[in-house]
């Protein structure tokens, strides 16, 4: 994919991402499952959707070897050194993601930012929750990943 610019907000400041890659694997996708559906209790009159989210045991190894197989080829057409990345800002639902990811890539712990454990299942706010921790202007280089249902996995670069 060629590079663009995006920019987006993370709640205080304007983020400036270089580069995208997207990826969809659909060989995965049995090992996450989310549902929303409406619930009505009897006689109260009112409902809510309640959201259901399953995810086997696998998940987290496959988000991992699908992470790094798109944040490397995402680092090749870039023209990117992980190994001089300053930071590496993962997500995937599951404790230990950004950990494990890092291993892989051979990205030293000292740059991982990810969401607190207790926060580390929280699906859509999991990114903000890790960005509110970083100072991403002190930042050279940063990868930003994220792998969900579907099994997919999106990573975006971010040079200032």
């Amino acid at each position: 994919m060629p590079s663009c610019s995006r920019a987006t907000t993370t709640g205080r400041a304007l983020v400036i991402v270089s580069a995208f890659k997207f990826k969809t694997f659909p060989e995965y996708g049995e090992h996450f499952h989310s549902d929303v559906a409406w619930h009505e209790p009897p006689g109260k009159g009112h409902g809510q959707n309640i959201l259901t989210v399953e995810i086997d045991e696998r998940y987290r190894t496959d988000a991992v070897k699908c992470a790094e197989s798109t944040v490397r080829e995402l680092a090749t057409e870039e023209e990117l050194d992980l190994a001089n990345l300053d930071m590496l800002i993962a997500t995937a639902s599951v404790r230990g993601f950004a950990s494990a990811l890092a291993q892989s890539l051979g990205t030293k712990a000292a740059r991982i930012v990810s969401p607190p454990d207790g926060l580390a299942h929280a699906h859509t706010a999991a990114l903000a929750i890790a960005l509110e921790s970083v100072q991403l202007a002190d930042s050279r280089t940063a990868v930003l990943v994220c792998a969900g249902a579907g099994m997919t996995v999106v990573a975006a670069l971010y040079r200032p």
